[in-house]
């Protein structure tokens, strides 16, 4: 699929392997791509706002990258939450789960339902855990007297979970569902 040592490839590869039921759960190297981004965007965000303010910065450096680290961390979450709802809903439907990988691409394997709807349930079932996560979020972070933070991560976590709907990657949730639909006519 990608050439022979391209980066794509070399974040896929798994560093740590463990079962979890009958499934093998991996973490590859890219895994740091869904902690380090949102992270390094939240360092930006929290010195943007600090320049805003005026207050000549948003913190010591030790309170920023504290809360750059957890907003990267509550972002990636929301990865492993997608990934899981596609688990949950396989075995909802009688399935086997076979693979949950986390690294530069995220993917869940199952034996595939023999209806193309139930398929299109279980891949809809990882964006509608993530957006359920990112509202969870939101409502944390209001109830917290607008926490920004909780804010910031319920925001982007939904947006994700939205663009995966689209079909504009091959192998995203909506280019699967899109191609199923597409064998229905």
């Amino acid at each position: 699929m990608h050439p022979e040592g391209s980066a794509v490839e070399w974040l896929d590869k798994p560093i740590i392997t463990f079962g979890l039921g009958n499934a093998v759960v991996t973490l590859a190297a890219g895994t740091i791509i869904f902690w380090f981004f949102p992270a390094l965007g939240w360092a930006a965000v929290d010195f943007g706002f600090s320049s805003v303010r005026g207050d000549g910065g948003g913190g010591s450096p030790a309170a920023v990258f504290f809360y750059s680290a957890l907003f990267g961390s509550l972002a990636w979450v929301g990865q492993l939450i997608h990934e899981f709802g596609h688990a949950l809903a396989f075995r909802f439907y009688g399935q086997r789960v076979e693979e949950i990988h986390l690294g530069a691409r995220n993917w869940t394997v199952g034996t595939a339902p023999s209806l193309r709807s139930t398929m299109i349930k279980c891949l809809v079932a990882g964006p509608a855990v993530h957006i359920v996560y990112g509202v969870v979020l939101l409502l944390i972070g209001t109830v917290a007297g607008g926490n920004i933070l909780l804010l910031a991560v319920g925001s982007v976590v939904i947006f994700s979970a939205l663009v995966g709907f689209f079909p504009l990657v091959p192998g995203s949730d909506g280019a699967m569902i899109r191609d199923l639909r597409r064998d229905d006519r």
